[in-house]
């Protein structure tokens, strides 16, 4: 029969051990969260055109996962383009709710701007709202080629494009992913003042970019 006193003892220390492996999974936990896995500090964007001609945008770390990435307040995006010019939209908060209609930018910095041909632009996402709560906002970020005459080519993620060009031309809701939309750009000031709603998103320019979540806790 086995000693009660030693029975004891195997508890204690098991117990002992099951909290020291809480503890470190909780240390580990705090610690990946200061280093930012809730939102990057800086974000890095490039655009070209691959071997077919398809308009790409690759988000810098972010692996296969294209269609979102994850931002902090006042985080540096750096928005580049090989080989092509481009133009970026960032839309206001499409949600609906107290943030309905939030810029994704710093207030002095335009949510629609150009890029040439290996000059980058670097812009900052909103301040914190700097209250309690989640305070998270959602901006969907068109990403355009132009041609010479500046249409818009409507942009896929680099992942994406090289498996869309095993079956063919993708398509979208404006046609053939490679086509050029629209005529030369003119900036359309009554859409940028109004406060969208979710109904709104990707319907005024269809897809062709991801979205960034700005992570304000």
């Amino acid at each position: 029969m086995q000693n009660p006193l030693y029975r004891s003892r195997q508890l204690r220390r098991f117990a002992i051990s099951i909290l020291a492996l809480g503890l470190l999974g909780l240390f580990q936990a705090v610690d990946i969260y200061a280093q930012g896995s809730q939102g990057r500090e800086t974000v890095a964007i490039n655009i070209s055109r691959d071997g077919n001609g398809v308009c790409t945008y690759e988000i810098d770390g972010e692996n296969q996962n294209q269609d979102l990435f994850l931002v902090r307040p006042n985080a540096a995006i750096t928005f580049s383009s090989t080989g092509t010019k481009a133009r970026v939209e960032i839309e206001r908060h499409h949600q609906r709710g107290k943030h309905a209609g939030r810029k994704g930018l710093s207030a002095s910095q335009s949510s629609v701007f150009d890029l040439e041909d290996g000059t980058p632009v670097t812009r900052n996402a909103r301040p914190s709202f700097e209250a309690q709560g989640k305070n998270h906002t959602t901006h969907k970020v068109w990403i355009f080629c132009l041609n010479d005459d500046g249409n818009e080519q409507v942009s896929i993620d680099r992942a994406s494009a090289g498996t869309a060009s095993i079956f063919g031309p993708s398509r979208d809701r404006l046609g053939p992913i490679e086509s050029y939309v629209g005529g030369p750009f003119f900036p359309d000031t009554a859409h940028l003042n109004r406060l969208p709603t979710s109904h709104d998103h990707g319907n005024r320019r269809g897809e062709g970019g991801p979205d960034m979540e700005v992570e304000d806790p």
